[in-house]
């Protein structure tokens, strides 16, 4: 009956240790997407284990276009996909000022 309860003991530690290893590597994983955006982030450097998160690709800066060539029939659409507000009572200019906002 002593050895029962021996035993109940050592397995609730390591099912405790278990416990606390995973939040662990939830905690070290959240870590590392918010402080290092990348491609790929090693999640829980942790001796024998990889656990490795593929990240969306970011998008280029959309700054680079000449949005002073394009029409205002084609600023509005790329206006209302921001969604800027008032975008369809903007004249060309206030077009290209929220755009490049």
């Amino acid at each position: 009956m002593n050895t029962a309860k021996t035993i109940a003991k050592f397995l609730a530690a390591v099912a405790l240790i278990v416990i606390l290893v995973t939040l662990l590597i939830i905690v070290n994983g959240l870590n590392a997407l918010i402080s290092q955006p990348s491609q790929s982030i090693l999640i829980a450097p942790i001796k024998g284990i990889e656990v490795i998160v593929a990240l969306p690709k970011l998008e280029a800066p959309v700054a680079s276009i000449n949005y002073s060539k394009m029409t205002t029939r084609e600023l509005r659409p790329m206006a209302r996909d921001r969604h800027i507000p008032k975008w369809n009572k903007l004249n060309k200019q206030g077009l290209i000022e929220a755009l490049s906002a």
